[in-house]
């Protein structure tokens, strides 16, 4: 049952690279009503905040943490009922390839038409964790923003618009705020 007291308002950074930010993300979602938050979606740029911090990621540093990792979300994903899988060329995909597009994509639709973030995250992350598709190329962020329903003269804009400068210095201003609040060690960070 949902309280009646001011509903708390819990920012989400996030790279959907990450696919603990997609746990984050489903579990916030499903609870929020519950928990009587506002979620606010803040897509930030994790190659930069590793660069920023000078960590790097944990799948990087060991084999052993590697095995863990895989084997840790695999464990959450059942946990969660959230359909991630590892990509099939996993370091490929999220170290060599990255998300620097995928997370400039979902800031100009976040600036352009906020009310399609969440839905096309969620497509983003799925694409990349669950169906092990690419989330680098304009032809994906097309494919997503048409499964979104977003309409097409604002899907065209936002397309030519992911390299701009306004783009890029929203996405720099949130991993920005990220990296000042906290985080410092990797995905994902919730903010009350």
């Amino acid at each position: 049952m949902a309280s009646s007291a001011p509903r708390k308002l819990v920012e989400l950074f996030y790279d959907v690279v990450s696919p603990y930010s997609w746990l984050a993300f489903e579990v916030l979602n499903r609870y929020k009503n519950y928990w009587n938050i506002n979620l606010c979606l803040k897509p930030v740029f994790l190659g930069g905040i590793m660069q920023k911090t000078g960590n790097k990621p944990p799948a990087l540093v060991s084999p052993e943490k590697a095995k863990y990792l895989f084997v840790d979300i695999q464990r959450m994903s059942k946990y969660f009922d959230v359909p991630l899988k590892i990509p099939s060329d996993p370091f490929t995909t999220m170290f060599g390839k990255g998300s620097l597009n995928a997370q400039r994509f979902i800031t100009v639709i976040d600036m352009m038409e906020p009310k399609f973030t969440g839905n096309i995250s969620q497509l983003l992350w799925m694409r990349i964790h669950s169906l092990d598709k690419d989330i680098t190329e304009i032809k994906s962020f097309q494919e997503v923003g048409e499964q979104a329903g977003i309409p097409p003269n604002v899907l065209t804009k936002a397309l030519s618009r992911i390299s701009d400068v306004e783009v890029k210095n929203r996405l720099k201003e949130y991993s920005d705020e990220a990296v000042e609040k906290g985080m410092n060690t990797g995905m994902v960070l919730i903010q009350l």
